[in-house]
């Protein structure tokens, strides 16, 4: 038995476990409808990077028996974006229900926030692929966008309104909260490999497989259980509007009612308060008469 390069192992790896991810991938992204776009579609694009970069590598390790490094390089770490946001996105799906009664930092201000920190750190570290200063500092504000992700998970915990949230959304934050410190890991050696070797030597096999591999199919098996496990969820989310909208429906018909019974109601007072009299209102024919008659 020959000799395999350590990058030919993992790229195997990757590919036979990404291959059989999108499959479920693809389930969840169907199942989870319009509030879960957010964290399949970036599981989507995640798998898809991962088995085009590493097909690429694996291919010229057996044909050639050289790794070329500058493409999967560039596709596996433009996976890592979907693979960070993919954690933050998650949260947003788990909140929908409560949302808007989360503290601005949590809410839609917070994930705006954090989405931009992610995805131009990323930016700028993969524009340092070929400058190391710009790599250095893409990393730093990377990371700053994975820390604010654990600040946020922080808030959806602690928060007055997470004991109105939804079983199902309450399932997708535990997923989010288990998978945050993995993200981390994954992060951190890739910082780590950036900042002592320039991105370009990945350690041993042993190195790749605990910080590189396994974070990466930790993570999305645990995405992929609590996905499955809330496949419903968006019925949930459904019967949620329509409730909303029928209780606004209610309210706004409880007005019209309200205001049509009061000008309904003053429709007399107008019928006498047009007559002519010594008062605003016309006293009756009956009770005329007989004040009359006391006073002859």
């Amino acid at each position: 038995m020959g000799f395999t390069p350590p990058t030919e192992e993992v790229a195997l790896a990757n590919l036979v476990f990404f291959g059989i991810t999108i499959l479920p991938v693809c389930y969840c992204f169907y199942m989870h409808r319009l509030n879960g776009i957010g964290p399949w579609l970036n599981g989507l694009i995640w798998n898809t990077l991962r088995l085009a970069g590493n097909g690429i590598a694996y291919k010229a390790l057996v044909t050639t028996g050289l790794p070329n490094i500058i493409t999967p390089l560039v596709l596996d770490g433009c996976g890592l974006s979907p693979f960070v946001i993919m954690c933050l996105a998650f949260m947003k799906e788990c909140n929908v229900s409560i949302l808007k009664d989360l503290p601005w930092w949590v809410g839609h201000w917070g994930l705006l926030i954090a989405h931009v920190l992610l995805i131009v750190g990323h930016a700028v570290g993969m524009a340092g692929l070929a400058r190391p200063i710009l790599l250095k500092a893409g990393f730093i504000v990377w990371i700053s966008g994975w820390l604010y992700t654990g600040l946020m998970l922080g808030g959806s915990w602690f928060s007055a309104a997470s004991k109105r949230r939804l079983p199902g959304e309450q399932i997708l934050l535990y997923a989010a909260t288990i998978a945050w410190p993995l993200v981390g890991v994954r992060l951190i050696y890739v910082t780590y490999d950036g900042y002592t070797y320039g991105f370009y030597d990945q350690g041993s096999i042993s190195v790749q497989a605990v910080c590189g591999l396994l974070p990466e199919f930790l993570c999305m098996t645990i995405y992929l259980i609590a996905g499955i496990w809330t496949r419903h969820l968006s019925l949930d989310h459904q019967r949620l509007r329509r409730e909303a909208r029928a209780a606004k429906k209610q309210g706004k018909d409880f007005r019209d009612n309200r205001n049509g019974s009061a000008s309904s109601s003053t429709g007399p007072l107008d019928k006498y308060s047009s007559r002519p009299g010594s008062g605003d209102l016309q006293k009756p024919a009956v009770v005329e008469s007989v004040t009359r008659t006391v006073e002859v």
